[in-house]
């Protein structure tokens, strides 16, 4: 199966202008978190519905619910180094406890990414293909650090040949750019 994703992004929410821009389609696709002057893939996901599920990340980075990591760094280089993780036992206690500096901490994670979504034709399974074979080569060359298990085995995404189409002049490390 051949699969070509047309990128649109880079979207960020680092400035009025560009939440303004910020508008995911309410449709399905795939869709890539990167992070670090090299545009290093942070994370893959998928949806039906990507209005949907960058609304539910925001909501859940910006309330404690997930990892969050040292701004600077991740700004820079792309890599996490853990500054918060959720206590899923007491949800949200420590993030609660320490708001103002959580709350600080979760904006400025925000910020350092950039987003890129694709629509992907096909139902969830074969959404969840694309997502996953995204997901296995990048992790072959050493990013999504935070997927950590993707929807379908290897061998599931063996007959998926992927041809990216990024906006002019955009490279996006761990991915395999178009020559």
């Amino acid at each position: 199966m051949n699969v070509t994703p047309d990128w649109k992004g880079p979207y960020t929410l680092r400035t009025a202008e560009d939440c303004a821009r910020f508008d995911p389609p309410g449709t399905s696709g795939v869709y890539l978190w990167v992070a670090g002057e090299t545009r290093s893939v942070s994370y893959v996901g998928q949806s039906a519905n990507l209005h949907r599920r960058f609304h539910e990340h925001v909501v859940s980075i910006l309330g404690g619910g997930y990892l969050l990591y040292d701004p600077e760094v991740l700004r820079r280089t792309g890599k996490h180094q853990e500054r918060y993780r959720p206590t899923w036992g007491a949800p949200f206690r420590d993030f609660v406890a320490d708001w103002s500096q959580r709350a600080d901490l979760a904006h400025k994670n925000l910020l350092a990414y950039e987003f890129f979504w694709a629509f992907v034709d096909g139902d969830a399974k074969q959404r969840e293909t694309v997502e996953s074979a995204l997901i296995h080569a990048a992790r072959q060359r050493g990013f999504a650090h935070q997927n950590p298990k993707p929807s379908r085995l290897p061998q599931a995404c063996d007959q998926i040949v992927i041809h990216h189409v990024f906006p002019k002049g955009i490279v996006i490390d761990g991915i395999a750019n178009p020559t």
